[in-house]
């Protein structure tokens, strides 16, 4: 939906173009997604890297700039989960009216789960300064930190003490004994994460955490992104219905649903094309002779989409080094 302003803004789109991610002044490339909008900072082959560069480049009708009065252009990353913002403002872009790059600065150890990025431009409206006449798309910047992102945007994480969750939520009193649970409701799903379950809250909040510490919290991470993807996954493929006319089966209406969908099946199927993925796996659901098969292409393909095997590896690495680094000062 648009914002409304009681002023004139522009009628053109404003544009925003990812054009170069950098981590600690490296490029790095296969980071952006441009048809989903979206920047990947997880899965990072180095784990402990410091600061990423976002290289953005805004576009706006040039004829209406023209006219406009002290136009500027601000990008602006916005992270609810860690209560983090950023904003810079870019430049004119090779004196091309209605272009403007820069770039935004992010320093990882202030920034969790997923943030939005998006880009104003601001000019001088009945006298009065900055005002915004039109806003860009949202991009989304993704973070190495659960969650994952299962479902358009973000799965919406709540924490709550299963112990005493309060009236409306007395279900979960009944998995107290539990550090997580999801709700599959069918319009949004939702992970409740247990704020009872001694030291979870602190072990998943603080990202800041090294050696053994660390590959506790990557594997626990790890773990609920995986259980997170294969539960959506077999409620989204529940979904799935069967078109009269054609006897093949159809995308799930609801977004998070085929979202999940599309992510799990181009790794369950590699070599298929997206349509033919969700036949075979609808047959494979439907197969009584071997019900399993669907099962066993779904449990590597969300470990992947987790990230678990890296983790994993990333958590044996750790542990090796911390067992070494002991061997060393005992013979000293």
């Amino acid at each position: 939906m648009k914002a409304l302003f009681p002023y004139p803004t522009l009628f053109g789109d404003v544009t925003l173009s990812v054009t170069e991610v950098a981590i600690d002044d490296e490029p790095v490339a296969g980071r952006v997604d441009v048809d989903r909008r979206v920047v990947n900072l997880y899965g990072i082959d180095r784990a402990e890297w410091e600061t990423a560069r976002v290289s953005v480049v805004v576009s706006a009708p040039a004829n209406e700039i023209e006219d406009a009065d002290a136009p500027q252009c601000v990008a602006v990353t916005n992270c609810g989960p860690s209560n983090q913002r950023v904003s810079s403002i870019l430049a004119p872009d090779g004196g091309t009216t209605g272009r403007w790059a820069g770039e935004i600065l992010l320093e990882r150890e202030y920034w969790y789960a997923h943030a939005e990025l998006r880009a104003g431009v601001v000019a001088t409206v009945d006298g009065a300064g900055h005002r915004v006449v039109g806003n860009s798309d949202t991009w989304t910047v993704m973070f190495d930190d659960l969650p994952n992102r299962p479902v358009n945007g973000a799965i919406k994480i709540t924490w709550v003490d299963f112990s005493d969750p309060g009236d409306d939520k007395q279900y979960l009193q009944k998995h107290s004994d539990n550090y997580v649970y999801l709700s599959i409701d069918p319009e949004e799903p939702q992970l409740f994460l247990n704020r009872s379950f001694d030291g979870l809250e602190q072990l998943l909040a603080d990202r800041r955490r090294r050696h053994l510490d660390r590959a506790l919290h990557d594997q626990t991470r790890a773990s609920i992104a995986d259980k997170t993807w294969s539960a959506l996954f077999n409620a989204a493929i529940e979904s799935v219905e069967v078109d009269e006319e054609t006897g093949e089966p159809t995308w799930p209406s609801v977004e998070w649903q085929r979202t999940v969908l599309e992510a799990l099946l181009v790794r369950m199927y590699p070599d298929k094309a997206p349509e033919e993925a969700l036949g075979n796996a609808w047959t494979a659901r439907n197969t009584r002779d071997n019900p399993g098969t669907l099962q066993e292409l779904l449990a590597p393909a969300a470990a992947v989409q987790a990230r678990a095997p890296r983790l994993l590896r990333d958590g044996i690495r750790i542990i090796a080094n911390e067992l070494e680094a002991d061997e060393e000062e005992q013979t000293q």
